[in-house]
């Protein structure tokens, strides 16, 4: 079957079989329109279809979900920003995101600590902070004093 790939600005016809899975598609707009997706330590890039207005999932066929000859598929690149750092709580067993950009690493612990008590919502005094291998994390010191790098939890 032909549907319509519109991406960038450009419509472009694909013959794709019925049972084609919104991955796969992927893959063939990637290849057909040279798409290069960044996925470092900060940002990731990623392609989106969507159809009548929703997001496809990748495992979905097209044929499941009423694409049918001659549809219009819109293709969109999207970007995710990843936190810095995950502080994981043991006590609710969530894991807090800390975003922001790489500088967030050369902060003292103690800014660290009301970052996290201003997320969970503990007073900063009921609670310390350690590595992953449990070294416990100083207020006088930076993180970057610990190793503690881009995407650690």
């Amino acid at each position: 079957m032909r549907v319509f790939i519109s991406f960038e600005g450009f419509c472009e016809p694909f013959d794709i079989p019925p049972d084609q899975t919104v991955g796969g598609m992927k893959q063939m707009v990637k290849d057909h329109f040279l798409v290069k997706l960044s996925d470092d330590k900060q940002v990731r890039q990623f392609l989106e279809l969507s159809y009548g207005g929703a997001a496809l999932q990748d495992n979905w066929a097209l044929c499941d979900v009423g694409v049918t000859c001659g549809s219009a598929i819109r293709c969109l690149i999207k970007s995710e920003q990843r936190p810095v750092i995950r502080v994981f709580n043991a006590v609710t067993g969530e894991t807090l995101p800390i975003m922001g950009s790489e500088a967030l690493l050369h902060m003292s612990v103690a800014t660290l600590k009301t970052v996290v008590s201003t997320q969970s919502g503990l007073p900063v005094s009921t609670f310390r902070l350690s590595t992953h291998t449990g070294v416990q994390l100083y207020d006088c010191n930076q993180l970057q004093d610990y190793a503690i790098e881009v995407g650690m939890a």
